[in-house]
């Protein structure tokens, strides 16, 4: 962890001179929970980032989670991220690490703390359609506790202008738990 502390203190300092752009995003969605146990659970989030001209980006979400379970009436998680893009033609390749803590509203003790490396490519199909493909790998820093899993996600985005769009997506979750998620986004940049 401090590692990763003194990392961010880096780039942010070699950062700051860069001029970027702040994106705000905002979405819900659903996970449909398959194994080990069948549920679903409905997803709010809200991003917040800020990337700079260098393509370095630097970003914290908070998603809340409601699970059909009477055991469980909440979730959340919260995430810090850092990374880097770059635009090739029309691709925009990325690639980022998080750290996250996930905690659950219940009588049982199940909060913990996650990284979660991801990489990606965005491509611009037209100049206002865009898709996206990822691959997402969580893991969490207790070993008793099962929540490393892979993720594999597509997105289709629409910009309705230069600084707003639209994304939807959906993923597939596979490890010690298994999922498919759909989620749809309202993006801002300024």
């Amino acid at each position: 962890m401090k590692k990763l502390i003194t990392i961010l203190a880096s780039m942010i300092c070699m950062a700051t001179a860069q001029a970027g752009t702040v994106v705000v995003a905002a979405g819900v969605g659903q996970e449909n929970i398959t194994y080990p146990k069948t549920f679903t659970v409905d997803l709010y989030q809200v991003a917040v980032s800020y990337r700079y001209d260098n393509g370095v980006y630097l970003g914290t979400s908070i998603q809340k989670g409601y699970p059909e379970l009477t055991t469980i009436p909440s979730e959340s998680r919260y995430e810090a991220y850092t990374g880097y893009t770059k635009k090739i033609d029309q691709f925009m390749p990325y690639a980022q690490i998080a750290v996250g803590r996930r905690d659950i509203n219940s009588a049982t003790a199940t909060d913990y703390n996650y990284y979660a490396l991801t990489v990606g490519t965005k491509y611009d199909f037209t100049s206002k359609i865009y898709g996206d493909v990822m691959y997402r790998y969580r893991n969490n820093y207790d070993t008793s506790s099962l929540w490393k899993t892979n993720l594999y996600g597509v997105g289709l985005g629409y910009k309705i202008t230069p600084n707003v769009s639209v994304e939807a997506g959906y993923a597939l979750t596979y490890g010690d738990y298994e999922s498919n998620q759909y989620r749809v986004f309202l993006v801002r940049r300024f």
